[in-house]
């Protein structure tokens, strides 16, 4: 045992004299001692300027691992937009100790359209990255003018005869570059019912982006039913090359114009009463309904039986009566049984005109009003059962101014 413990003991003297003996540097183990790592922060920088601004960008480059010696700062790509601001520059060649740190700043001067992106290396004798060369991307994004109108389309709605109406447009530049407006004007096929009272902007035109403009479009309503036109925009490089809107990515860019002038519409429900079964001595009571389904005031004058048309019917005359867009009118008829036969199939039908519905003498129950309608109804009665005369026909006649 005494011998084994000697050898054992005199096998780590030899150990230890070999260690010292070969000037081991026991902290360079696995080669760590040579690493010398290079690193930015961020590792890429972005830019979202609008066409014509100027954005900096700062990045700090650190030893992380071990003396970097810092060769050279130079722009890859990207030159005609980004500089190196030249303050922000260490005197090279340099050498970084590690943990020590210095900060570049980048300008960026957006251009319009397509985005130029650049790359910013730093070249150093560190073995990460590899080669000794750091590359940090130039993001930026893209710069497109977008031309936006509201309202869009410029609808008017229905005006009565002698209205008129004024709508402001507002045009805006929503895109990231200058909005170079070359013509502004009316389409050739444009109603006469839209004018521009302080006339359109006058071209050519520059909007920024966020910018706006204004004009007023004035509308007085004609008889083409309806009046129809747009406003034509004609941009260097195109109005709005990048909308949503695949229609308005290609110039003439198009602002609709629509408008109509409001006239009344009369619609008469039911389409037919029945009195049904009427005992003899009795009076029963139907209501028709006259209702404007028109964008203007329904204007009645007079509501009455024509002269010589049945008396089996009353109804009182009714005159003057003005009904409202979406209004309506309630219009009683009675129909007392006073003898002992039957009437039916006293009709209320359509016309064309006045005149012509006035001298047809096959027409029964008659409604006339101005302009043009048509209104349809028919009144059948029964009273006693025991004899049956013919088929009388009665009219009423609507009287209207408008």
């Amino acid at each position: 045992m005494k011998i084994r413990h000697l050898a054992r003991l005199f096998a780590g003297l030899i150990l230890s004299f070999a260690l010292v003996g070969s000037g081991c540097d026991c902290q360079d183990v696995g080669g760590l001692g040579s690493t010398r790592h290079l690193v930015a922060s961020p590792e890429s920088l972005s830019y979202d300027a609008q066409e014509g601004e100027e954005q900096t960008k700062n990045v700090k480059v650190t030893a992380k691992v071990g003396i970097v010696g810092i060769e050279e700062i130079k722009l890859i790509t990207g030159k005609s937009n980004f500089t190196i601001v030249q303050e922000s520059l260490p005197t090279l060649p340099m050498n970084l100790e590690e943990g020590d740190s210095f900060v570049l700043k980048i300008k960026y001067k957006a251009p319009a359209g397509i985005p130029s992106s650049g790359l910013l290396r730093i070249v150093s004798d560190s073995t990460i990255p590899a080669e000794g060369k750091l590359d940090i991307p130039l993001l930026t994004q893209l710069n497109n003018q977008r031309l936006t109108l509201t309202p869009n389309p410029a609808n008017f709605g229905g005006l009565e005869e002698g209205q008129e109406k004024e709508i402001e447009v507002v045009g805006k530049n929503e895109g990231r570059a200058v909005l170079n407006i070359e013509k502004i004007e009316k389409d050739a096929s444009t109603s006469p019912a839209f004018t521009f009272p302080d006339g359109l902007p006058t071209t050519p035109l520059e909007v920024k982006p966020g910018e706006s403009f204004k004009f007023k479009i004035k509308f007085i309503p004609t008889q083409r039913k309806p009046d129809l036109g747009a406003i034509l925009f004609t941009c260097k490089g195109g109005c709005a090359p990048e909308d949503p809107n695949p229609n308005n990515r290609k110039d003439p860019y198009t602002l609709p114009l629509s408008g109509t002038i409001a006239v009344p519409s009369i619609e008469v429900t039911p389409q037919q009463i029945d009195f049904g079964f009427v005992a003899s001595g009795t009076t029963v009571s139907k209501t028709f309904k006259i209702k404007n389904n028109g964008g203007a005031e329904l204007n009645i004058s007079q509501i009455t039986f024509k002269p010589g048309s049945s008396g089996a019917f009353i109804m009182p005359t009714l005159e003057n009566i003005d009904i409202a867009p979406g209004a309506s009118k309630q219009v009683a008829v009675q129909y007392p049984c006073n003898w002992s036969f039957e009437f039916f199939g006293l009709t209320l039908m359509s016309m064309q005109t006045a005149e012509k519905a006035f001298l047809s003498p096959e027409l029964g129950f008659l409604i006339v009003v101005a302009p043009l309608m048509r209104a349809l109804s028919r009144f059948s009665n029964f009273c006693s059962p025991s004899r049956i005369i013919g088929t009388p026909e009665a009219t009423i006649a609507l009287s209207s101014s408008r």
